[in-house]
């Protein structure tokens, strides 16, 4: 992705799509059916005007022959959403809903002419996380008094990063 906010949703049990990410500019989205098999694991939905390039099944098996070195960049973006994914599993498996909440917004937070700002709404960043949208908004209210964010209409300003990332490194 060139420019732009991609929000990325994946079919969970039920045949219900939850939202599991945020992409944003220097992000890889999709992935080439040919190579990695199976049908398409996620749905990127574009929530504002974004700039995509497009690397065709055919423009990629000639990068993988004939640039090896392009197809390593390749493999190294692959490996960092797989890393990305692991992570978030991890937390949603060890973290209490607070933590869990303050590394989010932290992950998810891209820069804006307003500083780092992450592009949801409460229920949507409830679902993204695995907890209730009363349990989001009880601890993001806590953060905004804190001064550790601000809250607007489908945006969170991280208003201290630093005291946010002590409060997911902790408990």
């Amino acid at each position: 992705m060139i420019d732009g906010l991609f929000h990325s949703y994946c079919t969970a049990p039920g045949d219900r799509q939850v939202m599991i990410g945020l992409s944003g500019p220097g992000s890889v989205l999709g992935h080439a059916t040919k190579f990695s098999g199976g049908p398409r694991l996620v749905t990127a939905i574009s929530v504002r005007p974004s700039i995509l390039l497009e690397i065709s099944e055919a423009a990629l098996e000639q990068i993988a022959e004939n640039r090896p070195e392009i197809w390593r960049a390749i493999a190294d973006f692959a490996y960092t959403n797989m890393r990305r994914t692991l992570h978030m599993l991890a937390e949603l498996m060890a973290l209490p809903p607070r933590q869990r909440i303050a590394a989010r917004l932290l992950a998810s937070a891209t820069s804006s002419e307003r500083g780092l700002i992450v592009s949801l709404s409460q229920q949507t960043f409830a679902e993204m996380i695995g907890v209730s949208r009363k349990t989001v908004n009880l601890h993001l209210t806590a953060f905004e008094r804190a001064g550790l964010i601000r809250l607007g209409y489908g945006w969170i300003e991280l208003a201290d990063s630093g005291r946010l990332r002590e409060v997911a490194d902790r408990e």
